[in-house]
């Protein structure tokens, strides 16, 4: 009864195989050094590829960084400004004799005011947890 195993069979033809795998946007040096002997300059060519991507990216990522925080700080002027004229507008209605109506729209105002701040810490930390689990979950280093 023959054996399952292929090696017990017949050893002679036994296969090796070899795998190298890489990661990131630089290939190896060994590589790199068969690039040169088919093209001249070609690993050079190859790191100042990488090099610009990268530059592209902190560029990119910078500006996106530049912009949420100009886009943070007009959503603060604004809700200042939008909450200040809400209890103005409270004010005067109080002031008409309907202090009931004023303390509603106040209170709307001002729980909106709180409820978007809680939104806004809830959704940074979903983020912030969201980022560390991808960046735990690959060890690869692909994100």
């Amino acid at each position: 009864m023959p054996e399952n195993n292929p090696q017990a069979r017949n050893p002679s033809q036994l296969k090796v195989q070899q795998v190298e795998i890489s990661s990131g946007p630089i290939p190896s040096p060994q590589i790199l050094q068969q690039y040169n002997n088919i093209i001249p300059d070609a690993a050079e060519r190859i790191i100042r590829m990488a090099e610009k991507q990268s530059d592209h990216r902190i560029d990119l990522e910078s500006k996106v960084v530049s912009s949420n925080i100009v886009k943070s700080y007009i959503g603060m002027v604004l809700a200042t400004i939008i909450s200040v004229y809400g209890l103005y507008i409270a004010k005067e209605i109080s002031i008409n004799g309907n202090p009931w109506a004023a303390a509603i729209i106040a209170a709307l105002d001002l729980g909106g005011l709180v409820s978007v701040a809680i939104y806004n810490v809830l959704s940074q930390k979903k983020e912030r947890e969201s980022r560390r689990e991808s960046s735990t979950a690959s060890p690869s280093g692909k994100n």
